[in-house]
C-alpha cells in the first residue's frame, strides 16, 4: 500500500504576469479536484514578495501525483502560465509525515 503524499510547488513569477497567474489558479483547480487520488490544493501568494507563491497539494500516492502531472504536462494547459514564470517552478515531494 503506498503513502499519502504532500507536493510543494514554488513559483517565481514576472511581475507583469502574477496577478494573471493567481487569477488562473481556481479555474485550473476545478479539473485537479477531479483526479484520481486527489486530496487538497492551496496557493499562498506571499505578502512580502507578491511575485512569489507555493501551491501546496496533498495526493493518495505519488503514483497519483504522477499520473496527474502527466496529464497536466501532456493537456498543456499550463503552457501559457508557464511563460510568465521567471524560472521553472520548484517541485519538492514530500512523503513523510511527522505529525
Amino acid at each position: 500500500m503506498s503513502s499519502p503524499i504532500a507536493v510543494t510547488i514554488i513559483l517565481d513569477m514576472k511581475p507583469e504576469a502574477a496577478d494573471r497567474i493567481c487569477a488562473a489558479f481556481p479555474l485550473l483547480f476545478e479539473k485537479t479536484r477531479t483526479f484520481s487520488g486527489f486530496r487538497c490544493i492551496t496557493l499562498r501568494r506571499s505578502a512580502s514578495d507578491p511575485n512569489k507563491a507555493i501551491l501546496i497539494e496533498e495526493w493518495d500516492s505519488e503514483a497519483d501525483y504522477d499520473a496527474y502531472r502527466s496529464w497536466r504536462d501532456q493537456s498543456g494547459t499550463l503552457d501559457e502560465i508557464v511563460e510568465g514564470f521567471v524560472a521553472y517552478p520548484e517541485i519538492a515531494l514530500w512523503p513523510v509525515k511527522v505529525a
